[in-house]
């Protein structure tokens, strides 16, 4: 088992080195870059819903998040943790992207993008924070 481990704050900044260091350390583990894009795409994904809508419940507390990236066997599973108030992407399921350009909808596109480069992703909430999981699946894993 191999483990990627970051705190940050939800600042463009924190978000930008996380996103540089994670696809750093994705290399370091020999994952070719069909699994590298999709996983740091992703998390920056993710990571940028945080900063732009996530609402913490004190306004002197800062957004903090922490990501953790665990490679185990054939699978990458990405854990990311939030200290905002309670939202919930399970109810953006995979959606047929014709139907949604029909509709003319403004946003959840990145959360498209996310269930369809994914190969699991799950919210849960619990002790006051917000815990995303998501989960790719590789082969030819060295």
């Amino acid at each position: 088992m191999s483990l990627i481990s970051k705190n940050i704050y939800a600042r463009t900044k924190d978000i930008r080195e996380a996103c540089i260091d994670i696809e750093n350390n994705l290399s370091k583990w020999h994952l070719e870059k069909e699994y590298i894009f999709p996983i740091v795409l992703t998390t920056d994904e993710i990571l940028t819903n945080i900063y732009r809508h996530g609402k913490v419940l004190n306004e002197n507390i800062e957004k903090n998040i922490k990501i953790n990236i665990i490679k185990q066997n054939n699978c990458i599973k990405i854990i990311i943790i939030d200290n905002c108030g309670p939202y919930n992407i399970n109810i953006t399921n995979k959606m047929d992207m014709r139907k949604y350009i029909k509709t003319n909808k403004n946003g959840g596109f990145g959360f498209i993008i996310i269930y369809n480069l994914m190969d699991l992703v799950k919210f849960q909430r619990k002790f006051n924070k917000n815990i995303i999981i998501m989960k790719k699946l590789i082969q030819n894993n060295r």
